[in-house]
């Protein structure tokens, strides 16, 4: 059995987004075992058991994931519950401490991803919009918000001087509005893909500087910090399962 480095929460709990619909959705990441190691794999994820919305990881992926700057799973250093193992808790606190390191070591990537992520839910909104599906997490509104969303985090984000992703993340009461219309479709299809368009070319203009000043020593100090941390947790998780065996 797999040793938990940590489970949090993930999505619109993140964002302050959730109401009476919202699923609670988490991410798990597991540390390798002996055997993981021995047999040079990856960590059995089928092995470990699952309930609906819970998505399962390898934590030495999250280096990778943190790397390439995809805020869907940057967030998790900014979830709103977290749950570790007490032999590595102390790992996931060195991580959760230089949080907002990682989170603008690659802001070229960030950008890339926003971008990305939203460019393929215009197209998804357009697909389920053309073919019209009674079932509700199908309908055009759920994927423009997040479309949206993501274009405004990389606003949201950079009004912070890059130094603040936690506050660029979390939506209040007041500000939230606007989303929750989105994603319920009180705002028109037609309103809300302009409203979208405008928001990516404002974010694209921001392509060029983020390239120039990129700072790829600072990137990978912030990488090596990242993977100390791992190493010091997988440490603790393997001899806890050499114990048991």
């Amino acid at each position: 059995m797999n040793q938990l480095f940590f489970k949090c929460t993930t999505g619109e709990y993140n964002y302050g987004l959730n109401d009476v619909k919202t699923e609670m959705k988490m991410k798990a990441f597991y540390l390798p075992n002996f055997e993981d190691l021995f047999y040079k794999g990856d960590v059995e994820i089928k092995n470990i058991s699952t309930i609906n919305e819970i998505e399962n990881m390898d934590a030495r992926e999250l280096s990778k994931v943190f790397l390439i700057g995809n805020p869907m799973y940057l967030e998790v250093l900014f979830a709103n519950t977290y749950n570790a193992e007490p032999e590595v808790e102390k790992h996931l606190k060195e991580l959760l401490s230089i949080r907002n390191e990682i989170a603008k070591m690659n802001l070229p990537g960030f950008l890339s991803h926003c971008l990305g992520i939203a460019s393929t839910n215009m197209k998804l909104a357009a697909r389920v919009s053309e073919f019209w599906d009674t079932d509700s997490s199908k309908k055009p509104g759920i994927k423009l918000a997040k479309a949206y969303r993501l274009l405004d985090l990389f606003k949201r984000y950079y009004k912070t001087e890059f130094s603040d992703f936690g506050k660029a993340l979390f939506y209040n009461e007041d500000e939230r509005q606007l989303l929750i219309d989105i994603k319920n479709e009180v705002i028109p299809y037609d309103e809300v893909l302009y409203m979208i368009q405008k928001e990516e070319r404002t974010v694209s203009l921001f392509k060029t500087h983020l390239e120039q000043s990129h700072d790829i020593e600072y990137m990978f100090t912030v990488i090596e910090k990242i993977e100390n941390i791992l190493k010091s947790a997988t440490r603790v998780s393997l001899l806890k399962n050499l114990e048991e065996m």
